[in-house]
């Protein structure tokens, strides 16, 4: 019974439009090829991912059906994961209710590859039109999507209705794209609640997670709470880039907390990551701000590559301090070596010179 492809009666087969169908492919060749060999799962796949009309891959689908009560979906596979979303959603949207069982892995590319309205669309008619029953695979593919477009606040809706309404456990990755859009959205304590919650649904923040809670808390005015969570980040094993480690000196810096800044660079170079320029750049604004340039005059010796922008911070700090001699000083230091002095450090020196009431040197 598999041995020959199935034959539309000839009443059906002179009614359907093969030309129009078909076009541009040829149709004779076509015919014979179906009508000398079996038609595969494998060979009805290559069929579909032709770039057919949806009609034409419709009536391939009910011609191999009439012959194969057991109607696989793997066929739709290359279409699909095709390059052409809309062929295969037209498709999807003209099979009869219940025609063929869909696999909800067949399904992840072509949510992948759609806009995030559609994908959503998608979301909501697997378990009502397709009898597939969204897993936290689905619901991931389409927070991915979302959070690509930057569509945060739909990002959020899909979160809480995925684990609040529909019930579906959620993943580390889920919790990763529902803390993203809360730091976007510039809710970054709503984002640390999301990570400190997430022992409860039997999941654990990973290096990602953290790095990007504790870059928005920098940014929105929680750097205790960023410092805190670096500390518990270490701890858990996950091991923080000079990035985040910048984030939080930066901070602490801001704050005032500049020897907390300092310990926290000695732990980063015991963890193997190197403090950057910006890094140094970092402890001596906090040292110069907080009124400690002699201390910021001694890490600018240690630094191993100087340039032009940690001069002008040492040397600000020195005239704000009425230094003029250590200032003079760095400047003279500056070319010896190789950084030669930019538009900034004149503005700084002038600035500074004025300030203590030396105008004529300014001049």
């Amino acid at each position: 019974m598999a041995d020959h492809p199935p034959r539309l009666p000839a009443s059906a087969a002179g009614a359907t439009p093969w030309p129009e169908l078909l076009a541009p492919f040829d149709l004779s060749c076509l015919r014979a090829t179906l009508a000398s060999r079996p038609l595969t799962p494998r060979r009805l796949g290559l069929l579909l991912a032709l770039p057919l009309s949806p009609a034409t891959s419709l009536l391939l689908l009910t011609w191999y059906a009439s012959s194969h009560p057991a109607l696989s979906s793997l066929p739709l596979r290359p279409l699909l994961a095709g390059a052409d979303p809309d062929r295969a959603l037209s498709l999807l949207d003209s099979l009869p209710s219940g025609f063929l069982p869909l696999r909800e892995s067949l399904l992840l590319p072509l949510l992948r590859s759609l806009p995030p309205g559609r994908a959503l669309h998608l979301l909501d008619q697997l378990p009502r039109r397709f009898g597939v029953e969204p897993s936290f695979r689905s619901y991931n593919v389409v927070l991915s999507v979302l959070a690509r477009t930057d569509c945060h606040a739909d990002a959020l809706a899909l979160y809480r209705r995925m684990v609040h309404k529909d019930r579906v456990p959620p993943t580390t990755f889920t919790f990763g794209v529902a803390a993203r859009a809360l730091c976007r959205l510039g809710r970054a304590d709503e984002a640390l609640a999301l990570l400190r919650g997430m022992a409860r649904h039997g999941c654990v923040p990973d290096t990602v997670l953290y790095q990007t809670v504790i870059h928005a808390l920098c940014d929105q005015g929680g750097v205790a709470e960023a410092a805190t969570l670096l500390n518990e980040m270490l701890l858990m094993g996950c091991a923080a880039d000079i990035n985040t480690f910048d984030d939080v000196v930066r901070g602490l810096c801001g704050i005032g907390r500049v020897r907390e800044a300092a310990r926290l660079v000695d732990r980063m170079m015991t963890k193997g990551c190197m403090p950057s320029t910006m890094t140094y750049g970092f402890l001596m604004q906090g040292l110069c701000r907080t009124r400690q340039v002699d201390e910021a005059r001694a890490m600018l010796g240690r630094v191993p590559e100087l340039n032009v922008v940690l001069f002008n911070t040492v040397i600000g700090g020195c005239l704000a301090e009425g230094m003029l001699a250590e200032a003079t000083e760095l400047y003279e230091t500056m070319g010896l070596k190789g950084c030669q002095p930019d538009a900034h450090t004149y503005s700084i020196l002038i600035y500074g010179l004025c300030k203590l009431g030396r105008l004529g040197s300014a001049v």
